[in-house]
């Protein structure tokens, strides 16, 4: 029998308590751009467990608009904004949680019609490293199509991410000029540092006011952020696991891991929901943190998708059961990535090993080509920092072998195409090709790495030649012989 769908007419007959507290549109006090299923599993459920902590008439609604395109809004829309959260342990579907936190849905002019309510003081955004329009200094690519059809006003809407912001931040500033704080939850160094560039260049080139500018440095913050949560792209399983266990079809079901953690650089310009009651951080330097989860974690994901792809894996949990690559992702934290992070190395460690048990839980489904996907974008975040940092970066083995095994996997003379088969898709993926058909190898990769944007700051090219090394062992050879070469 098929489960009715989850919304105000069912929520109180489900197998799982009833939200505590819903919100309103007139209760939304948090914009939200990007409400994928990270966002679901992070930011919505934090906020939703601070709302019911909070005292009567002090909820913090959320109102999610598309980034991109409307299906998921339009869904939740179907559900009455109720959608549920599945928390996977690693011997069954777990728990779930229905969330009543999201007050309103709508586009991406949506967002920008938000950001003018005096009542919206935190705005957060998840919208991927892919839509962060920066050129090779990280700072506003003039030449993004997205962004110069912004400023030309040739667009029917606005396309890119600053162009959203500005547009919200110009009309609030017109209107009454309150403070707001807009928090990046992507996975970026100095996310927050980015973004104002992003939005302050936008500003400029679009010939903003002086008092505007005054009014984004004196009353407008930018905190960087730490977020961490496994979230994989749901699943028809995820789906008909959280329909069991809450009596209802919720077909924008997420699932995620019990693992969480949000890291909040101490400068909110306004009032905030009470995110520290549930656990958030608020901190002075987030940079400790941030170096700590985008190499230990992150970086660990990517090698572990890129050379898991080459063994034949489809899971991150099937590769991190494979003896050879859990050696390897041990061996690529110890060697490599702890001695980069800043902190008490018995605690950098401690980080590192449970991030080796989170990855090799059997609960998640996270798939390998999902990870491996944008890798020119991830790269550039997680592992070239440790080439520019390393005394010899000639000796990263593990940190060289990721970058290779992403460039085998867009190797147009590899036998079997197996990027192309698991879903990898890459910005910089022709570009990148093209390259690797020259028959000088070592120009070749050479070639594809500055294609990809990926030539690293500073004399370390010894890590390119580390790079070629394993890139052209893995062309001659089995990749198991050359990764269990490289241990």
């Amino acid at each position: 029998m098929t489960p009715p769908r989850l919304s105000s007419a069912t929520v109180d007959r489900l197998h799982v308590p009833a939200p505590e507290w819903r919100a309103t549109p007139g209760d939304v006090r948090v914009a939200h751009l990007g409400p994928g299923p990270f966002h679901r599993a992070h930011q919505a459920m934090v906020t939703d467990l601070a709302a019911a902590c909070g005292s009567a008439g002090d909820g913090w609604g959320i109102g999610a608009y598309a980034a991109r395109g409307t299906e998921t809004v339009a869904m939740l829309a179907d559900q009455d904004l109720l959608t549920s959260v599945l928390v996977r342990d690693d011997h069954g579907p777990g728990t779930v949680r229905v969330l009543g936190v999201l007050g309103a849905v709508g586009d991406r002019a949506g967002f920008a019609d938000a950001l003018v309510r005096e009542e919206v003081t935190v705005a957060t955004i998840t919208v991927s490293e892919a839509h962060h329009p920066l050129d090779s200094a990280r700072r506003l690519d003039l030449s993004n199509p997205a962004v110069a059809s912004d400023l030309a006003g040739a667009g029917v809407s606005i396309a890119s991410l600053p162009g959203v912001i500005h547009a919200g931040l110009l009309a609030r500033w017109r209107r009454h000029a309150a403070p707001v704080s807009l928090l990046s939850c992507d996975n970026l160094r100095s996310n927050g540092e980015l973004l104002r560039t992003l939005v302050t260049g936008f500003a400029e080139a679009a010939g903003a006011p002086p008092a505007y500018h005054s009014w984004l440095a004196s009353d407008v913050a930018f905190p960087s952020t730490l977020v961490d949560r496994l979230t994989p792209r749901p699943s028809a399983e995820d789906v008909a696991d959280a329909a069991a266990l809450l009596g209802a079809e919720d077909r924008c079901a997420v699932a995620t891991e019990q693992w969480w953690e949000w890291v909040v650089e101490d400068v909110l310009a306004a009032s905030a929901p009470p995110w520290t009651d549930v656990g958030v951080r608020l901190v002075d330097d987030v940079a400790p943190y941030e170096q700590r989860k985008l190499v230990l974690l992150n970086g660990a994901h990517t090698l572990v998708a890129c050379w898991g792809l080459l063994l034949g894996h489809e899971t991150v949990a099937a590769a991190m059961h494979d003896p050879d690559l859990a050696a390897a992702v041990t061996a690529f934290h110890d060697r490599e990535g702890a001695p980069s992070c800043p902190g008490v190395p018995a605690e950098v460690a401690a980080y590192a090993a449970s991030v080796r048990t989170r990855l090799a839980s059997p609960g998640l489904r996270h798939r390998l080509g999902q990870i491996a996907s944008d890798s020119s974008l991830k790269l550039g975040e997680r592992v070239l920092p440790l080439a520019r940092g390393s005394a010899d970066p000639g000796e990263l083995a593990l940190s060289a072998a990721a970058v290779a095994a992403w460039l085998r996997l867009n190797d147009p003379l590899a036998p079997v195409a197996l990027g192309a088969a698991a879903g990898v898709t890459d910005p910089h993926g022709r570009v990148v090709r093209a390259a690797l058909r020259d028959e000088d190898v070592r120009r070749a990769v050479r070639d594809a790495l500055a294609a990809a944007g990926l030539v690293p700051a500073g004399d370390v090219a010894p890590f390119a030649d580390r790079v070629t090394e394993v890139f052209s062992a893995l062309r001659c050879d089995r990749p198991r012989a050359v990764l269990q070469g490289l241990l």
